[in-house]
Order: C-alpha cells, then sequence, then structure tokens
C-alpha cells in the first residue's frame, strides 16, 4: 500500500519461517514486483529453517508421535493413559495426512521442491544476512517432562543439535549463497 514512486530501504528481523520470506523479498523482490519498491538492506534471521527442518517432513511429524506415543505406554495403564494414547494415535492419522496440505509446512521440508528449486538455488543479492541460531540443553535439574522432550526431539533430528524446531546449523547454512 506504499504510494506510487514511494520506495523505502527496509531492514528486516524475522523469525522462523518469516526469515524465509524476508529471503524471498531480499532475493526474488524484483520478480515479485517489490524492486524499486522495497529493497531489504539488512535481514537478521533467528531460527529460520533455511536448509529446513526434519518436522516439516510428514515422515519424521509421524517418527515424532510415535517416540511420544511410545513414552506413554511406559506409564502403568490407567483410563487417563489409555485416552492419551488414543488421542495421539489419532492425531497421527489426521496430522500426517493434513500435513502435506499446508503449504507453510512444506515451505520448510528439507526434500521439498521449495527450498530444493526456488529459495535455495545460487543467487545474488544486495542485502546483508545475519543469523541467531541455538541449541537447545535443558539446564541441569531441569524438570523430566523438559529433558524428555529435548531427548524425543534429538532423536527425531538424528542427535543433531536444534533449538526444538530447527537444526542448528540449517539456520546458517543459506544454499545458493555460501561461500
Amino acid at each position: 500500500q506504499l504510494p506510487e514512486g514511494l520506495g523505502m530501504t527496509v531492514d528486516v528481523i524475522a523469525h522462523s519461517r518469516g526469515g524465509l520470506v524476508g529471503r524471498v523479498m531480499a532475493e526474488h523482490g524484483p520478480e515479485l514486483g517489490l524492486g524499486g519498491v522495497v529493497d531489504v538492506r539488512n535481514l537478521i534471521m533467528v531460527g529460520t529453517p533455511n536448509a529446513g527442518t526434519v518436522l516439516a517432513d510428514a515422515e519424521h511429524l509421524g517418527t515424532l508421535l510415535d517416540r511420544v506415543t511410545n513414552l506413554v505406554q511406559l506409564v502403568p495403564d490407567n483410563p487417563v493413559t489409555d485416552t492419551v494414547e488414543v488421542v495421539l494415535t489419532v492425531l497421527k492419522q489426521l496430522a500426517v495426512g493434513a500435513f502435506r496440505g499446508l503449504d507453510g509446512l512444506a515451505s520448510m521440508d528439507p526434500q521439498g521442491s521449495y527450498l530444493r528449486e526456488y529459495l535455495n538455488v545460487p543467487t545474488t543479492t544486495a542485502s546483508t544476512y545475519r543469523a541467531v541460531a541455538s541449541n537447545f540443553e535443558p539446564a541441569q535439574g531441569s524438570p523430566l517432562s523438559r529433558t524428555a522432550r529435548d531427548a524425543i526431539v534429538d532423536v527425531v533430528f538424528g542427535s543433531t543439535e536444534n533449538d526444538l524446531i530447527v537444526p542448528t546449523e540449517g539456520v546458517h547454512h543459506v544454499a545458493g549463497l555460501d561461500g
């Protein structure tokens, strides 16, 4: 909604998938009609899945839900655990089936066409990129739920350092721009 003829140079700070949106603005702005209208000078990406995240892969989502279901089975049988197990099983079927139709999640699939064919291809940009990443590890003495969540997610990520959603290294890796 910028007035005609008014161009803006912006600095963008974005989190998670918003960093991918910022990259689209910086790298593909002209083809989207933003050339000369909005130019991204600096893009700071916090926890952005530049290399994708296995949690955006339906197969890995199913693996994560299987792990949680297996943990529930370790608790002695009672009406609550039986109900939780049924709910998780139904959730898995619904989530994995619906997952494939969610474009926002598909854009973060490491093997998906969006990253491989559109965003992570060789390109040039005048924008300066910065990335902030972390590797979550529960503090000593953390509650069992926090420690278990980290352990489950680490299994899904194959013990790759991660912030519980995005692989740490994948935040810094911008395919096509890495030198």
